[in-house]
């Protein structure tokens, strides 16, 4: 189980993230019970050694080993524009990357929206659901998978672990914390309305942006030359002579 005890310490003395802390030794998903529990306080954390029931975008599972892995959900409560709300999925990615790039010295990329990638196979996925109120002040729940110490994965998938990376074992409980204080940091910009910024950090990771792409959209295969991601997370795709935006919940199985 991870330390929730030195978790929170170390939110008390650097952050806000992660200053209440639930650990579950095994759950059906993290980001379901987040949601089932609705006084939750802003920066609430959620962790898991195992989910039953796993989530990703678009429908899909996520599977992971237990007790290998960080499976948790970050509970927040920004004010803001409803549109906004698509940057923190963004964000988030971005803030995941970060983590695992100074953990391993290795470079990372983000396939759009949100997964992140070293040497093109996938080490984290996240999911962000959101509940909007008509007072601005919204309820968004971050679940973040990210492979640490698992080396053996389903076949089919092309993944690849902390681990697998540096070829040694991890303390589960210190890469959350460092996660944390990451997207602490981030998620203060947001609130402080620095969204270009944060678009550009996201967008420095995306190696997406100007060649032709091919996704899903409502169960069709489309194609188009991406050409810009804005503000609230919205794809732009260029085809046909027409410019199409399309939402972060219309798109998915991104290829180019």
């Amino acid at each position: 189980m991870l330390d929730q005890h030195r978790i929170a310490h170390a939110a008390l003395t650097h952050y806000s993230i992660g200053k209440y802390v639930q650990s579950y030794d095994e759950i059906d998903s993290t980001n379901t019970e987040a949601f089932r529990q609705a006084h939750l306080p802003d920066g609430a954390v959620l962790t898991a050694e195992f989910q039953s029931q796993g989530r990703g975008r678009i429908g899909k599972t996520w599977h992971a080993a237990k007790g290998k892995n960080l499976l948790c959900s970050i509970v927040l409560h920004p004010k803001c524009e409803t549109a906004r709300l698509g940057l923190l999925s963004l964000m988030a990615a971005e803030a995941v990357a970060q983590t695992v790039e100074q953990l391993t010295q290795q470079p990372t990329e983000i396939k759009y929206p949100n997964d992140v990638l070293v040497a093109s196979k996938k080490i984290a996925g996240i999911l962000v659901e959101a509940r909007s109120s008509s007072t601005e002040t919204h309820t968004a729940v971050i679940g973040i998978g990210l492979n640490v110490n698992q080396t053996v994965f389903n076949k089919g998938l092309h993944a690849t672990s902390l681990k697998l990376l540096t070829q040694q074992e991890f303390d589960r409980t210190d890469v959350l914390i460092t996660l944390l204080k990451i997207l602490d940091t981030k998620y203060q910009a947001f609130l402080q309305g620095q969204s270009a910024e944060l678009l550009n950090a996201w967008k420095a990771r995306c190696t997406m942006l100007g060649k032709v792409v091919v996704f899903r959209h409502k169960g069709t295969i489309c194609t188009g030359r991406a050409i810009d991601v804005d503000e609230v997370g919205y794809l732009w795709i260029e085809s046909e002579g027409k410019s199409v935006r399309y939402a972060q919940t219309e798109v998915s199985d991104v290829r180019y």
